[in-house]
């Protein structure tokens, strides 16, 4: 539905590419007026130029930076006149073998996939809360829910992303404000150069179109988490290959009978020790570990 967001005041960090570009694109086109973040003025200066001056305006600057947060919002207020949602996308990425990774590189990864979500969410709550209305929408990733090999880094800050998510929206549930996180799965982007041969996976447009769906909820529905993932093919599946089909599990012989030659087995076991006996609880816990008196393993 075109215009639901007509009038309401957006950021969106990481908006100079990618899926940044394509979700301030698509709140436009639902009505909002965009505050556009990003640290190349180049980029920026293309992306508000295709959406449009009176529908976008650009803000220079690293997210991990607080000025960069500050700037932001007062931006929002200034030009806009409001602020009503902010779309934490800014995002870096690093493959390889975790013990060849350098710690400046795990430090930087964590201040922008992480920090920058946090610096962000902390400069808009004050405004949101008062106002008893907003939402943040971070966006996470399909590996914040499953490790992936070759980006544990990657992995851990899309972890904390959602993790960050779901408690700051307890936190703040009962003041009107939404906090809300979208994990696409592979998105074909120059992200990286793998990525970008990723013809069969989602597009940034995709993504965008779950985010607009997202802020255009109304006040009494809060949508916590959103997956999205490819109809296509699973990554690494050749064009044209069969799927594997699981075997049929072998038949069992009836209760009570042995599986060599089909006589009857003594019950006599079964009766001296009744069910409740034999099984341990799935709630206790000691399950499957000894522990010592004080508690510890």
């Amino acid at each position: 539905m075109a215009g639901e967001l007509l009038g309401q005041v957006v950021i969106v960090t990481g908006a100079g590419r990618g899926i940044g570009r394509a979700v301030a694109g698509e709140l436009a086109a639902a009505g909002a007026r965009v505050v556009l973040v990003a640290r190349t003025r180049a980029d920026l200066a293309r992306a508000a130029e295709e959406i449009g001056e009176d529908r976008a305006t650009p803000v220079a600057g690293d997210v991990t930076d607080e000025a960069t947060a500050a700037a932001a919002i007062a931006r929002a207020q200034e030009w806009g006149g409001r602020l009503d949602a902010v779309v934490n996308n800014a995002g870096v990425g690093w493959r390889g073998a975790t013990h060849e990774m350098p710690v400046d590189a795990w430090r930087r990864l964590m201040d922008v996939n992480l920090t920058g979500v946090f610096l962000f969410t902390r400069a808009a709550l004050p405004v949101m809360v008062a106002q008893q209305r907003g939402h943040i929408v971070n966006i996470a990733s399909g590996a914040g829910r499953a490790g992936m090999a070759g980006a544990a880094a990657y992995s851990a800050s899309k972890f904390g992303v959602i993790g960050f998510t779901e408690a700051v929206g307890l936190e703040v549930r009962e003041t009107g404000v939404k906090v809300s996180v979208v994990e696409p799965g592979s998105v074909q982007t120059t992200f990286s150069e793998r990525a970008a041969r990723w013809d069969w996976a989602l597009q940034p447009d995709d993504v965008a179109r779950v985010v607009r769906a997202v802020l255009a909820t109304g006040p009494n529905v809060w949508i916590r988490e959103a997956f999205v993932t490819p109809r296509g093919r699973a990554r690494g599946r050749r064009p044209g290959r069969r799927r594997h089909r699981a075997r049929p599990l072998a038949r069992l012989p009836p209760p009570g009978t042995s599986r060599e030659s089909g006589r009857r087995c003594s019950r006599r076991r079964s009766q001296e020790r009744p069910w409740s006996q034999t099984t341990v609880p799935r709630n206790r816990p000691d399950r499957g570990r000894s522990r010592t008196s004080d508690g510890s393993a």
